[in-house]
């Protein structure tokens, strides 16, 4: 996800400021407005107008709010279909992901395999020039020893 700060507000109300007036005119104000009202002021944006504006340093919430201005409001229709086209593929790559990575059967097995991982024996250290294992239990375990514990006591 892209951070959007005032600053970025800042780059792109000093990039419309310099687009031909054609340009200028087909965003609608209310868009402009919501620019003018969220850029800081005391921020002075170190812009570059004689190399393009793929080749400057600019946030990428900038590029973000820039991206959607071209796609909404001065691309041809042509162009705005096909724009919407790969981003609807890149929305349904990254759910993709997302499903894989957060899908209920995996999340399980990796809580799984930590709890496995945590009831290991580990490598045996040395106290007091002693070699001692050390186990390592989980609440569960522990639990389940005691109750077989009391169970052996009482039989």
């Amino acid at each position: 996800m892209v951070e959007i700060t005032k600053e970025s507000f800042s780059e792109v109300y000093d990039i419309m400021a310099h687009l031909e007036k054609r340009l200028y005119e087909k965003i609608p104000r209310n868009f402009i407005e919501i620019i003018e009202k969220n850029r800081d002021e005391r921020y002075i944006p170190n812009i570059d107008y004689s190399i393009s504006i793929n080749d400057q340093q600019i946030s990428k919430g900038a590029r973000g709010i820039l991206a959607i201005i071209y796609r909404d409001y001065i691309c041809s229709e042509e162009k705005k279909a096909e724009l919407l086209r790969k981003d609807q593929i890149e929305l349904q790559r990254i759910e993709e992901e997302n499903r894989k990575k957060y899908e209920v059967d995996n999340l399980f097995n990796k809580r799984k395999q930590d709890i496995i991982e945590k009831t290991e024996i580990e490598e045996p250290k040395i106290s007091n020039n002693l070699l001692m294992k050390v186990e390592k239990q989980n609440i569960f375990t522990k639990i389940i020893k005691f109750i077989k514990k009391i169970f052996i006591k009482t039989n």
